[in-house]
């Protein structure tokens, strides 16, 4: 099969895998995540071994084997990390067993196998899993109980005491949907072994129901950069097939110990690029620098990106009484937009902070549409805005009387008009980037003004619309979609700095749903209450690490929500066949270029029988619908098993942002909190509510996996390692589905916990698997356009054409020239809106190399694009070569 097309965008899944080892007698488990983890280990005396001799004493536990496997289906992805440890040594050892794993994963099941015995972990509520900590020590046993505050935290590690001559293997599971940014998909693999392995293999597994249309597999990066890019270095290690259908593709990735050695050097080199100090005063504001690997292990993150060709209307799936609506169009011209950047000025950002501001403020102006508009705020000790028009007098509001430092400052009153919206002409923006150069760092942090003051700009650039609409037509226009940046590194020091008084007072002046998108920039930013005020605001929290590229992250961020194309997006879903009750949430304020809104529930029928389904949503050129067409019912066995597990997850996830948004909690079972826990409880996700339990038992009542492997799998179970779960605790080894229920038990406190066996992985799908072939390279350098990797995802299958979708949702065909091509038979046609402004003249693309610089997406394009003799051109007023 020839794959021709270069076109799509990409997946990545995050998973950072450490083993550690040290010489403590000890037994441990801790956490980071946002979880509870209670550890209780039973009390064993053991017979001490015949000592070995003294260099024996010495050896150290050797890793032997590393396996990450990953299933991707329908954007649910569900990963298994075995590590298998021997202690060679005369005397016993401490393995720990740590796992990074991304912040939107939970944690479904985890196991240690040890000399053949299995210890399981299971969820319980919080409150119950203290009580078996509490139980534990009362009783003797070794027991450890760490509570977690903090939700973006995702670090699970468990130590145990190897033995003398023993082995020990260590199961986790954690599940996730995957999230699309910039049209791609993310997953990520981070390893971190510490030692070469002799058996270190990752494995990735995709099935879609609508075709791949691109899997990009770049080099191993440090975890300590923004998301891989299509035009990066690709990994020679790995290997990736896709079948002829382009539904299922697999990556392969198992480097030898020479290769593990290349690895090393590569990561050595580009942790060296990232950790030069830079040329900045003030470097003792630099944090947790990263840690070089030793000479003895891999480490490093790696990713897989695909992405899949999508129905412009989305796609509805049904399996068994579930469904989920995934909608991503990319067709549109975006909405205009009005961006206030409220940017933290105070003592704290002096000197590198404060300079990547300046270097990432650069580009982001730069970057905004025609169209838009704009105003720039800084704050400290108050908030002061920007005047363009008039540099010598701009806008100042303060609260306080008195600086930080003691000395008085008299109170200024704040104009009654706001200052108002500022379009983004080439001469505005050229004022803003000068005032941006000018920012110096001093003074407290009054978050209270700035962001109250933000919102009354931005309710009077609302006004301002709104009555120049209704003079010009009684249907009115789109509104610029109003949006605040809101950047800071610390807490609220003066002014109002009771959080909670801030979070209602800005929630209280947002009447016109104006979006703040919160950066916290650096460890010491109060990140909880940001992600509440973004949550309650229609936005969302961004962190930004001090690090070297922090300029980059800022600009990364703001590529993300820079190209609105939709607002004010409502699905209606017909009541006589959907579960209204179970549906996720269905209103959304806004929806990104590179983005994708995915909606589930449940069926009251067991299949739909019309396709009521229906989306209504404001686009530039006005209301729009977007109808799907009727699903297909799948089988429980077929690829589309998890969508039941997408719908609990997505309703957890979402019902646990509602209850972190709440000031008070409640007791009300109904509550977002107590319905998330029960979700939780019955799939087995640990959360901010849930506690995983590790208990060690005697031997006698621990699970034997040898006894349970020897049992007959059933027909519908073929020996294929298959991980199955028993209710809230991992078993990642074969076992019977009904046989032998009986007989499968763990010990807790006084009883036994007895459960059905649920399947973490699907059965073995039974599909008709086509042939495999390999990937081809993308394929720009055809025609000579490899500084346009936008484009590439709009090559069509039919040769030497790109199909660039226009506004009425239509695509519009172009032919492209390829290298060995002349330029004869095009003709210079005038055309009226050049990039220069003003009328020019078409030319085809490469004809404007000197502005592919300028040309980084489609909407950018798309304002300037024009047809020279069917070919694809641009409209040009400087002087072409």
């Amino acid at each position: 099969m020839r794959f021709s097309r270069c076109a799509g965008s990409i997946i990545v899944v995050v998973l950072s895998l450490f083993i550690e080892i040290n010489s403590f007698p000890s037994t441990t488990i801790s956490s980071t995540s946002n979880v509870d983890l209670v550890v209780s280990t039973a009390n064993e005396t053991t017979t001490p071994a015949t000592l070995p001799s003294e260099a024996k004493l010495d050896l150290k536990p050797i890793i032997r084997s590393m396996h990450v496997e990953s299933n991707v289906s329908s954007r649910y992805a569900n990963t298994l990390v075995t590590s298998r440890v021997a202690n060679p040594a005369g005397k016993a050892n401490e393995v720990t067993f740590s796992i990074v794993i991304p912040e939107t994963a939970f944690i479904t099941g985890f196991n240690m196998e040890i000399e053949g015995k299995v210890y399981e972990a299971y969820i319980k509520e919080k409150a119950e899993a203290k009580k078996v900590y509490e139980n534990a020590v009362s009783s003797g046993q070794a027991a450890a109980h760490v509570a977690v505050q903090a939700r973006d935290s995702n670090h699970f590690t468990v130590s145990v005491n190897l033995e003398p001559e023993s082995k020990a293997i260590f199961r986790l599971r954690y599940e996730e949907l995957l999230t699309r940014r910039l049209g791609l998909y993310n997953l990520v693999v981070n390893l971190n072994p510490g030692q070469i392995v002799d058996d270190l293999t990752v494995d990735v597994d995709i099935q879609e129901n609508s075709p791949i249309t691109k899997i990009l597999v770049p080099e191993l990066r440090t975890g300590n950069e923004i998301d891989a890019q299509p035009t990066d270095a690709q990994n020679q290690y790995a290997s990736t097939i896709l079948t002829e259908d382009n539904s299922h593709a697999k990556v392969h990735f198992s480097p030898n110990k020479e290769q593990q050695m290349e690895l090393i050097k590569l990561f050595k080199a580009k942790n060296a690029e990232i950790s030069t100090p830079p040329p900045y005063p003030y470097s003792s504001f630099i944090t947790n620098p990263i840690k070089e690997p030793a000479d003895s292990g891999v480490s490093g993150q790696f990713v897989v990106q695909y992405d899949v060709n999508r129905n412009v209307n989305g796609e509805v799936l049904v399996n068994d009484g579930y469904f989920v609506h995934f909608f991503a169009p990319d067709d549109l011209k975006p909405l205009s937009k009005h961006v206030i950047f409220v940017l933290d000025v105070s003592g704290s950002m002096a000197g590198r902070k404060i300079n990547q501001l300046k270097e990432a403020m650069e580009s982001i102006l730069q970057n905004l549409n025609p169209g838009d508009f704009f105003n720039i705020m800084d704050f400290s000790y108050g908030a002061k805005v920007y005047n363009l028009d008039d540099p010598n007098n701009h806008a100042i509001y303060k609260s306080i009387s008195d600086s930080f430092y003691g000395e008085p400052i008299p109170k200024e009153k704040a104009p009654e008009v706001p200052p108002k919206p500022q379009p983004a002409t080439p001469e505005n923006i050229k004022k803003a980037k000068e005032i941006i150069q000018q920012l110096h760092a001093s003074g407290g942090t009054n978050i209270n003004d700035a962001l109250t003051t933000a919102l009354k700009i931005a309710n009077y650039g609302i006004a301002m619309q709104e009555s120049s609409d209704v003079a010009q037509s009684s249907k009115g226009v789109i509104r610029h979609e109003p949006m605040i940046i809101f950047l800071t590194d610390g807490d609220p020091t003066v002014g109002e700095t009771n959080t909670k008084n801030i979070l209602s007072a800005v929630t209280k002046l947002n009447t016109k749903k104006t979006a703040i998108f919160s950066l916290a920039f650096g460890e010491d930013a109060d990140r909880n209450f940001l992600r509440k005020i973004s949550l309650k605001n229609y936005g969302f929290l961004r962190h930004i690490y001090e690090a070297a590229d922090a300029a980059q992250q800022l600009k990364h961020f703001y590529r993300q929500i820079s190209s609105p194309l939709l607002a004010n997006i409502t699905y209606t879903y017909p009541i006589d066949q959907i579960d209204d009750d179970s549906v996720t949430k269905k209103v959304f304020e806004h929806f990104f270029m590179g983005s994708e809104i995915i909606i589930a529930g449940k069926l009251l029928k067991s299949q739909v029988v019309d396709n009521s389904f229906k989306i209504s949503a404001d686009s530039v050129s006005g209301p729009i619908d977007y109808i799907p067409n009727l699903p297909e019912e799948k089988k429980k066995k077929e690829e589309f098993w998890p969508l039941e597990k997408l719908w609990a997850y997505l309703t957890v996830k979402q019902l646990l942002d509602q209850s972190d948004s709440d000031s008070e909690k409640s007791d009300d079972p109904k509550s977002p909190e107590k319905k998330a826990l029960a979700i939780a409880l019955k799939y087995s996700f640990v959360t901010s509510l849930t506690s995983l339990v590790v208990v060690k038992p005697n031997s006698s009542s621990a699970v034997d996996a040898e006894s349970l492997q020897s049992t007959q799998q059933p027909a519908a179970y073929p020996l294929s390692g298959i991980p199955l779960m028993l209710g809230g605790f991992g078993v990642s080894d074969p076992v019977p589905v009904q046989d032998n229920l009986e007989s499968v038990a763990i010990e807790e406190e006084q009883g036994t916990f007895d459960s059905d066996i649920v399947p973490l992985l699907p059965p073995a799908r039974t599909t008709t698997f086509t042939p495999f072939v390999e990937l081809p390279k993308p394929c720009l350098s055809k025609y000579k356009l490899e500084n346009y990797t936008w484009l590439e995802q709009y090559l069509s299958d039919k040769e030497n054409t790109i199909q660039i979708p226009t506004a009425n949702k239509s695509n519009a065909t172009y032919k492209l020239k390829t290298i060995t091509d002349t330029m004869d038979d095009l003709k210079d046609a005038p055309c009226e809106n050049s990039f220069g402004g003003g009328s020019g003249v078409c030319k085809y693309l490469t004809e404007c190399e000197d502005l592919a610089e300028a040309f980084k997406d489609l909407v950018t394009y798309l304002n300037y694009s024009c047809d020279t003799n069917g070919y694809a051109g641009v409209c040009c007023k400087a002087k072409v070569r």
